[in-house]
This record gives structure tokens, C-alpha cells and sequence, in this order.
């Protein structure tokens, strides 16, 4: 019976309602998955746009099948068909602002393989509007460029001394 109640008819205004994110951990986890999922797809399109087969190695079961130790510090594999391979961290980030982070195994990696390590960053992975930024060795592009120096205090310098 409902069904036939409803009929075109004119609009009226009730309310505005303003929504913001979940406070709930979980949810906030699940949101930053969701962000990182849509980041990996984009990428891996991306790469395999260019004719590259990409390998996910992104969790320690994917990287023991590439034959990888559990943390690789990148995300993808990418041979394309010139025989470049590139190790790639894909970063996704939900607004167009946020900072990205790479962590110490990633800064590690980047170090090592310089020029064949990738970082990808994926900015308005919640929007349809993504905007793709990608980074050949980002520690010699990003983290080596000179920002004024770096302090250190005394603990830290402490911490660093070889017996």
C-alpha cells in the first residue's frame, strides 16, 4: 500500500544536517583501509597502463610469495617492459592536505635501492577527483634536500654513540 502513497510532488525545505567522521577507532581504521584500498588500485592501474606486471607484496603472505622478507618497506613491485623495475610504497590520503609518513623499513629501503624505489602518493582518495604524485627516490628527492639542518638533543647523540 505505501508504494502507492508516494507520488512526485513539490520539494520543502526541513533542515540542514552537517556530518563529520566517526570518532570510533574502528571506524577511523576502516576509513583509512578504504583510503589506502582505493590508493592501490589507482596505482596499479597506473602501472599496468604503462604495460608493467605488478606484484602486490603490501602484507608479509603477499611478500613471502614474491620470495621478500615480511616487510619489504615498498608496497608493489612493478616490471614494466623495458626491464625497469620499481619497489613502490603507495601512500592514499583521503583530503589533498594531509602529510604522509614514511616509515623507518620504507626510509630504509628507499636508501638502499635509491633510484629503483618509488614513492607514490595518491591525495583525495575519498573524492572522484584524485590527484597522483609520483616520487622516484623520494630519500635522495624528499628526505635528502636540505631543510635548514637538524637538531638533535643531547639524549638522542647519547643514544647514537658506538661503544
Amino acid at each position: 500500500m505505501e508504494k502507492t502513497l508516494i507520488a512526485p510532488g513539490e520539494v520543502t525545505f526541513l533542515a540542514h544536517a552537517l556530518v563529520i567522521p566517526s570518532s570510533d577507532p574502528r571506524d577511523q581504521k576502516a576509513y583509512q583501509q578504504e583510503t589506502e584500498r582505493v590508493a592501490m588500485r589507482e596505482v596499479i592501474a597506473h602501472e599496468q597502463a604503462h604495460g608493467a606486471r605488478v606484484v602486490d607484496v603490501h602484507s608479509p603472505p603477499l611478500a613471502r610469495e614474491a620470495g621478500l622478507e615480511n616487510h619489504p618497506g615498498f608496497d608493489l613491485l612493478s616490471y614494466r617492459p623495458d626491464g625497469e623495475e620499481r619497489a613502490i610504497e603507495v601512500k592514499g590520503r583521503s583530503r589533498t592536505s594531509a602529510r604522509v609518513e614514511l616509515e623507518e623499513n620504507e626510509l630504509m629501503k628507499a636508501y638502499t635501492l635509491q633510484d629503483d624505489y618509488w614513492l607514490y602518493v595518491v591525495y583525495g582518495c575519498a573524492t572522484p577527483h584524485r590527484e597522483f604524485l609520483p616520487v622516484q627516490n623520494p630519500f635522495a628527492n624528499l628526505i635528502g634536500k636540505p631543510r635548514g639542518g637538524m637538531v638533535f638533543n643531547k639524549q638522542e647523540i647519547v643514544d647514537a654513540v658506538e661503544a
